[in-house]
């Protein structure tokens, strides 16, 4: 009993302790404060405005509008300044204002996502099932907010449920700039643009910061991320930060600058392989110019990169990842880019446009326990439960969504590191999957054509049309009329068997023509997998993802139609750039700094 009492009086004399130490604390004024500011570079052709009212954000929009800034919500803590920052992609109308404008904090807003949600709006057999109840079930059985599952992506007949038509030619990606191709392809307008007006932004805010009142401002900690071009431009104005330090020092204006945390998407810097030729004769830049490496003194980084992506002008770019820099991870994921970072619209995909969450939850918690000031995902869904909704993922396979299909992919497939031999690999499960599909619509095709056959009326012989004609044929009319209800359902079953699968007669054509050629040495190793005499069955975790979330046939269509020889759309082996270290700019990474650096952020996880 006395030993009760005694913890008793032990834990509340610890709480009053832990109390007075606190308003302690808080009545004496802090020396110094932190500046936040967190830059989003969007990826090509991407622009939040215009996406928020066609719903279909990219991931670095989405992080954006999850940022407190404390210009929209003032911050009760004096001892942080919390600021955000949008950077539209290349070849869009850009706002020099970077998000501070009244497009992107008043009604202009508003009334774009009020759009954008009630586009969203399900059908009602959709919601039929999805009644508040359940909503309420999902919060005591302890289901992840942010998963709800509401369509349901049936696994049926491998045919019926393959990918349907693919996106229409017309649909570009480039939209602003479908018109001039060479534009889009060659000239990276507007780099220098959006990089000045992000360090006059930085300027600007890091000046009125420290001009105000009360705590003095002695540290700026910075994240970046970006998409696709995006995340050349964010590895640029890293570069460009620390070369406006003071020699040999991360001071910037009196004031100790941190990038806390780069978080890329996908990221490319040219629009095809550097060649010697092409630089002579073209006088124009290909590439944005990133700096090479990503600069030493960033404490952490995440690079996803998309290990389907089959487009020339999506090369890779790596970030220079090793054994100096431990707090920088660089890893595949499956998809293509968009399934990486995000911007295609529902209507464009045969399945769910989804697969890109799975990159943005990762993404996000990776930035949390950087220091980057968000909320864990629980607070954000009580804070904003607006925002909170480009968080969820309605899709699934069985209860599956993309998240967890991603997962499952991985544990099968594994080659998370970035290499050739990876690539390959992944690649390797793409054809392998197609070859599949072709056997069965080979067969399929192949029935149709036998029956069909076997149906149709031959002009001559008893049962032929001339010989019915005359009286003189062995069918009655009541045959003829069966016969003829099944020919024509016969050819009813083919024609939508074709408009379904007929692009895979491309992929066979194709790899055809590359047999016949001079194929290198991964190409050669897909048409094994297409000519082996026995297509291999895939484990269901594969099967799925490549089915159900991976959109590679809105990239395909986007591939252009050469007057010369076609451009290989299926055999192809994506390709990436190593930043060279001899080449990068500013101060290497720091090994030790990396190693040592425990922030009270490391060890935290958002809430689930």
């Amino acid at each position: 009993m006395n030993e009760t009492n005694n913890l008793d009086r032990a834990q509340s004399v610890s709480t009053k302790a832990s109390t007075c130490a606190g308003d302690q604390k808080k009545s004496v004024l802090p020396c110094e404060s932190t500046l936040y500011l967190s830059f989003f570079f969007d990826g090509f052709g991407r622009n939040l405005i215009a996406d928020t009212q066609e719903n279909n954000l990219s991931n670095v929009a989405r992080l954006f509008f999850a940022h407190p800034d404390d210009n929209q919500k003032p911050n009760n803590d004096s001892t942080t300044v919390r600021r955000r920052f949008y950077i539209s992609g290349l070849a869009t109308e850009f706002d020099a204002t970077l998000g501070g404008g009244a497009e992107l904090t008043g009604a202009g807003l508003d009334g774009a996502v009020s759009k954008a949600m009630d586009s969203a709006i399900k059908s009602p057999e959709d919601t039929a099932k999805n009644t508040p109840l359940d909503a309420v079930k999902d919060v005591l059985t302890g289901k992840k907010w942010w998963e709800a599952l509401l369509n349901n992506l049936k696994v049926g007949n491998i045919i019926t449920s393959a990918l349907k038509a693919a996106a229409p030619a017309a649909l570009d990606i480039f939209a602003t700039t479908r018109d001039n191709e060479i534009i889009a392809t060659f000239l990276k307008t507007g780099v220098d643009t959006r990089l000045e007006a992000a360090f006059k932004v930085f300027e600007d805010t890091l000046e009125s910061a420290k001009a105000k009142t009360g705590v003095p401002v002695k540290r700026v900690a910075v994240s970046i991320f970006g998409f696709d071009f995006g995340a050349s431009l964010a590895r640029a104005f890293i570069h460009k930060l620390f070369e406006e330090c003071d020699p040999g020092t991360t001071t910037l204006k009196g004031v100790k600058l941190e990038v806390i945390f780069a978080g890329l998407f996908d990221s490319v810097d040219r629009s095809g392989e550097s060649s010697i030729v092409m630089e002579y004769l073209i006088p124009f830049v290909n590439t944005v110019d990133d700096g090479e490496c990503l600069a030493g003194p960033v404490k952490s980084a995440l690079h996803l990169v998309a290990a389907h992506e089959c487009q020339d002008a999506r090369r890779s770019r790596l970030i220079g990842t090793g054994t100096s820099t431990p707090k920088w991870e660089e890893r595949l994921v499956p998809g293509t880019s968009y399934d990486v970072g995000g911007g295609l619209k529902k209507k464009d995909v045969a399945h769910s446009s989804e697969l890109h969450l799975a990159s943005l939850h990762e993404m996000y918690q990776a930035a949390y326990r950087a220091g980057v000031p968000l909320l864990s995902l629980n607070e954000l869904h009580e804070a904003d439960r607006t925002t909170a909704e480009y968080f969820v993922l309605n899709d699934h396979i069985n209860g599956t969504s993309a998240i967890g299909a991603s997962k499952d992919y991985m544990s099968k497939a594994g080659n998370q590191k970035v290499s050739a031999e990876s690539f390959l690999a992944h690649r390797r499960l793409y054809i392998q999957r197609l070859r599949v599909l072709w056997e069965l619509y080979r067969q399929q095709h192949k029935a149709y054509d036998d029956e069909e056959e076997r149906l149709q009326r031959p002009i001559l012989g008893k049962q032929g049309s001339i010989a019915r004609a005359l009286g003189m044929g062995s069918e009655s009319d009541a045959q003829a009329a069966k016969r003829d209800q099944s020919l024509k359902q016969t050819q009813q079953g083919k024609a939508a068997l074709r408009a379904e699968l007929a692009w895979l007669e491309d992929v066979d054509r194709e790899a055809w023509r590359l047999k016949t050629s001079f194929p290198s040495a991964p190409i050669k190793a897909l048409l094994d997998e297409w000519y082996s005499p026995e297509p291999k069955v895939l484990s269901f975790e594969v099967e799925d993802l490549l089915e159900f979330y991976l959109n590679d046939q809105f990239m395909i269509q986007q591939i252009p139609h050469g007057t010369g020889a076609p451009i290989p759309k299926y055999f192809r082996v994506r390709e990436f750039d190593i930043p060279s270290l001899n080449k990068t700019k500013g101060m290497a990474p720091d090994y030790l700094e990396q190693i040592m650096r425990k922030p009270s952020t490391e060890s935290s996880t958002p809430s689930t």
